[in-house]
């Protein structure tokens, strides 16, 4: 999760941590203390600040890379998060200022399924009051 000490990446760290999911963040360096702070280890945090937590990450799996990665960033942070899948790996792109063209990043990455997530439009008004339901209830 980048920008995991923004709103959208505090609230995906909660909800991946309720679905039983291990999780990596990334912050920049002056808050990784916020992300000390909602028990995110050494280990699991990187700083968003440099591409350093590709292979930070990479290491700490074990060299397999992770099953999605939900994401704010963009340039060479987009590529090195985009090599950090696994094998049918999902890239949920959250940002604005990098959006690939899926057909090309399935030709770089095919093994991987590349999203762009614009909630409003995506889920519609019935979607987003069942979503909505289901965080009362976390």
């Amino acid at each position: 999760i980048h920008a995991a000490t923004g709103g959208v990446g505090m609230a995906a760290v909660q909800i991946a941590r309720y679905r039983g999911a291990e999780v990596f963040a990334t912050a920049s360096p002056g808050k990784h203390g916020v992300l000390e702070e909602m028990g995110i280890d050494a280990a699991h945090r990187a700083s968003s600040r440099d591409v350093a937590f590709e292979e930070s990450v990479r290491e700490a799996t074990g060299g397999r890379g992770v099953d999605v990665v939900l994401n704010s960033l963009a340039g060479e942070f987009t590529d090195a998060s985009l090599r950090l899948l696994a094998e049918g790996g999902r890239f949920i792109e959250m940002g604005k200022t990098d959006i690939r063209d899926p057909e090309q990043v399935a030709l770089r990455h095919p093994d991987i399924a590349y999203r762009v997530f614009d909630l409003i439009p995506d889920a519609g008004p019935a979607r987003i009051g069942r979503i909505l339901g289901e965080l009362v209830t976390m």
